[in-house]
């Protein structure tokens, strides 16, 4: 996955093979102001995806304005874990909701 849109934002997706954020390892991390979002290679796939799902959420809090929410790890990683959970066990919503008319 190379980009995605976030509240209308092309954010560029990019695979690092090593990653901190604040001198601490990390999974993923997301520049608001250069709309781009590390990843580290070499996590399962299951896990790359929810991490690309977390970043996101850390995108789309900025994006709508709520910067106080947007780095609060203890709402982004629940809602996020969730988040992944729902469309993973939901496909038949999500292929619905990819195939309406507009």
């Amino acid at each position: 996955m190379k980009k995605i849109k976030i509240g209308g934002i092309i954010y560029k997706v990019e695979n690092v093979k090593r990653l901190e954020d604040d001198n601490q390892s990390a999974w993923g991390v997301t520049q608001y102001e250069n709309a781009h979002i590390s990843i580290r290679d070499k996590i399962e796939k299951q896990k790359y995806y929810q991490t690309i799902i977390h970043e996101a959420l850390h995108g789309m809090l900025h994006e709508a304005g709520v910067d106080n929410l947007a780095n609060d790890e203890s709402l982004v990683t629940p809602l996020g874990n969730m988040l992944y959970q729902f469309i993973v066990d939901n496909p038949k919503l999500i292929e619905k909701i990819n195939n309406l008319p507009f």
